[in-house]
């Protein structure tokens, strides 16, 4: 909205980026792999955009792992480039109503 007045923007769907969103949603709430399964978020899909088709598991799993192996060679750059030194910290802990465990890695310039 600028000057009072609203406007539409008209965007081509990128299916790709929509998969990829997929896998960031997953991964950022923790969600099982098997949400894409699920009826109503595929009808919640469907209603966005009618001619996305989700994807199975198994390419959702595999577009997960695309995104670690980004994540890990983008880190890995960081770290090859850093010419000081790093202090690194490890936490640990259960969520118990979950049943989980968690590790935290915290590096420090």
């Amino acid at each position: 909205m600028q000057n009072g007045k609203t406007s539409l923007v008209s965007k081509a769907f990128d299916a790709q980026a929509s998969r990829e969103d997929i896998a960031n949603m997953i991964i950022l709430h923790d969600y099982p792999i098997s949400i894409v399964e699920h009826w109503g978020f595929r009808k919640y899909s469907n209603g966005l955009e009618a001619s996305f088709k989700v994807p199975c598991r198994r390419t959702t799993k595999s577009d997960i792992m695309k995104v670690y192996e980004t994540k890990k060679a983008f880190t890995l750059s960081c770290l090859e480039k850093n010419e000081s030194r790093i202090a690194l910290t490890l936490n640990l802990w259960t969520a118990s109503y979950q049943l989980k465990g968690y590790m935290a890695l915290t590096g420090y310039c």
